[in-house]
């Protein structure tokens, strides 16, 4: 195993397990542009970005993920501004880890409007759900009867 160990005098060094130094570079350094902090209840795995309140500037949304049969179904989300603010909330995160389950941000019904777009389980039930990109208020949902596979 080697762990790379970025310095901000650029040089980095590679340490093998017994944490004995083999490689010593001075590489290029990515420094962050922004570091946003999620919400600690909803933060999640999958993070998926997009103009969600159509100011032109774009916003994230992150969701946590639910198994239910070998399933990932989308279980709660977060949409958040790049100043870490909330925009909004979905769903009930309570006892989930912050792993992702697959979701999308498109204009789905042709508005000119952002959406959020995840398959979920509710109700013993698959669902694709149709979220307000602003808001976060469910606008449609649709049984998947298809499964999930």
């Amino acid at each position: 195993m080697i762990i790379i160990v970025p310095f901000l005098s650029e040089i980095a060094t590679a340490q093998n397990r017994n944490n004995r130094v083999s490689y010593e570079q001075s590489i290029p350094m990515i420094k962050p542009w922004k570091i946003i902090t999620q919400d600690e209840d909803y933060k999640g795995a999958w993070t998926i970005s997009g103009d969600l309140t159509g100011d032109g500037k774009p916003e994230m949304v992150c969701t946590r993920t639910m198994i239910v049969d070998a399933y990932r179904y989308t279980a709660s989300a977060v949409a958040y501004t790049l100043d870490s603010k909330v925009l909004w909330t979905w769903g009930d995160p309570k006892d989930l880890k912050p792993s992702g389950a697959e979701s999308q941000i498109y204009d789905w019904n042709n508005d000119g409007k952002d959406e959020v777009i995840f398959i979920t389980y509710q109700d013993e039930k698959s669902w694709l759900v149709e979220l307000d990109g602003a808001t976060g208020k469910d606008e449609e949902a649709f049984r998947n009867t298809g499964g999930c596979r």
